[in-house]
C-alpha cells in the first residue's frame, strides 16, 4: 500500500465513505485508530478524540445522520460525532 499524508498506520482493517459526500473516507487500522481524508484519499488526518482502543475492525455511517461514524474495536463500538468546526469525539456505544 502506498502511503499518504498524514496515513501514520497502513494497515487499514476497514474503510467508509460519506454517503452525502463522497470525497470523505474514514479508515479504520489495526492500531493506529481512525483516519480521515476529506480529498478522496490524498491526505489524512487523525480523528481518535477519546478513542480508548485504536484497533479498528469496521467502521460505519448511518442515513440520515452522516455526520456519525461508528468504529467497533477491540475494546467495544465508539460512536465519533463529525462536527463541521469542532474535532470530534469519541465515547463508548451503550447498547
Amino acid at each position: 500500500m502506498r502511503s499518504t499524508p498524514g496515513l501514520t498506520n497502513t494497515r487499514v482493517m476497514a474503510l467508509a465513505i460519506d454517503p452525502v459526500a463522497p470525497v470523505i473516507l474514514y479508515a479504520g487500522t489495526d492500531g493506529g485508530g481512525v483516519f480521515r481524508s476529506m480529498d478522496g484519499g490524498g491526505n489524512w488526518s487523525e480523528i481518535n478524540a477519546a478513542l480508548t482502543n485504536t484497533t479498528v475492525h469496521v467502521l460505519a455511517m448511518t442515513r440520515p445522520a452522516p455526520a456519525t461514524l461508528y468504529a467497533g474495536t477491540n475494546g467495544g463500538v465508539f460512536v465519533i460525532q463529525l462536527g463541521a468546526k469542532a474535532l470530534p469525539a469519541a465515547d463508548p456505544a451503550r447498547p
